[in-house]
């Protein structure tokens, strides 16, 4: 089983840095993928996750969904 984390680093001297701590054991081996930042300096990423949201509501109009969706937004702040 592959477990995938996203963490900021930074390359220097032919080194690429975690910016945040890392849970790997010593010498494990690891496959990067990288995506370069485009300048933008640090991006939080957050997931909401919507699953469920719309149950018992039938066909709910746009103001309704927009509703839900800001408040579902809200509690995960």
């Amino acid at each position: 089983m592959m477990n995938a984390i996203t963490v900021s680093a930074i390359y220097q001297n032919g080194i690429i840095k975690p910016l945040e701590p890392v849970n790997l054991a010593e010498n494990e081996q690891v496959v990067l993928q990288i995506i370069r930042d485009q300048g933008k300096g640090p991006t939080e990423h957050k997931v909401i996750s919507l699953e469920g949201i719309w149950a018992g509501l039938g066909d709910p109009t746009f103001e309704e969904i927009e509703t839900l969706t800001k408040k579902a937004h809200q509690k995960r702040r």
